[in-house]
């Protein structure tokens, strides 16, 4: 990825500022691998500032210096530059990680103290907008990693006139998409349950994209009606001592995650 990431930034030869969080953090990201001049890292050892005089612009930053980062990183981050349209850039949890882990917390209120215009957050997965005034937003990964990551993922789309953010749109640029759905397997037999998983998933693709921009990798959840707990065998004195530990039964799974096919899917030990 690394190899690949340099090899795009010299071919595309634009201005390009780096800031690492935990994945790529200077603790762990081999040294050996070079960037190409366009490309400008945020120091690790405290908040640095990138100053573009022609567009007016100040990119302010501080890449993680190791993989746990427990600190407000943003308290330490410079005063605005007058005249100039201010960046933040941060990767944090910020003050609600969800199904994340918490790295360099922080408030929208203290970021809001900064007086920066815009703050491009890292580390959150999915897209948000934490404020909009000023602009505190997490664009989300630029791609669905697995099926849990569904919806479409991709950059924001800033616009901004004369020093003043106007818009802040996002755009989506995965190459594949994930998708979760609900089908009722309820007195289905597998031609009728194969069925109903397609009619869901066409009906899926098409209300989000007429025309998908990325091809579509739907996941179906099939539900059936809840069914009692297989019962262990009666107590003997004959009965073996080992611990009893059932493991596939025949009655139906209450419910049974699976990618969508044509044959049922097998029962999980």
């Amino acid at each position: 990825t690394g190899l690949f990431f340099a090899e795009q930034m010299r071919r595309l030869n634009r201005p390009c500022f780096l800031l690492r969080g935990n994945h790529d953090a200077q603790s762990v990201i081999t040294r050996s691998l070079r960037l190409p001049d366009n490309v400008h890292e945020f120091s690790s050892r405290t908040c640095e500032t990138f100053e573009l005089a022609d567009l007016q612009v100040a990119l302010h930053g501080h890449s993680f210096p190791s993989r746990a980062v427990p600190e407000d990183l943003s308290a330490g981050y410079k005063e605005r530059k007058a005249g100039a349209l201010n960046i933040g850039v941060l990767h944090t949890s910020a003050d609600d990680p969800g199904g994340h882990d918490t790295y360099a917390p922080c408030s929208v209120e203290s970021l809001k103290l900064k007086g920066y215009d815009y703050w491009a957050l890292g580390h959150v997965h999915g897209h948000a907008v934490l404020e909009e005034r000023p602009w505190i937003v997490f664009p989300g990964n630029l791609q669905g990693r697995h099926a849990r990551e569904t919806g479409a993922k991709g950059c924001m789309l800033v616009t901004v006139e004369d020093r003043q953010v106007v818009a802040a749109e996002h755009r989506a640029v995965d190459v594949l998409r994930w998708a979760a759905l609900s089908v009722d397997a309820d007195s289905a037999d597998a031609a009728t349950l194969t069925g109903r998983i397609a009619d869901q998933m066409r009906s899926a693709c098409l209300a989000r994209h007429p025309q998908p921009q990325a091809p579509a990798w739907p996941q179906a959840q099939l539900q059936a009606p809840p069914q009692p707990p297989p019962q262990p065998p009666p107590k003997s004195s004959h009965w073996p001592r080992t611990a009893w530990a059932p493991r596939c039964w025949s009655a139906p799974r209450p419910a049974c995650r699976t990618l969508a096919r044509s044959s049922p899917p097998p029962c999980a030990p």
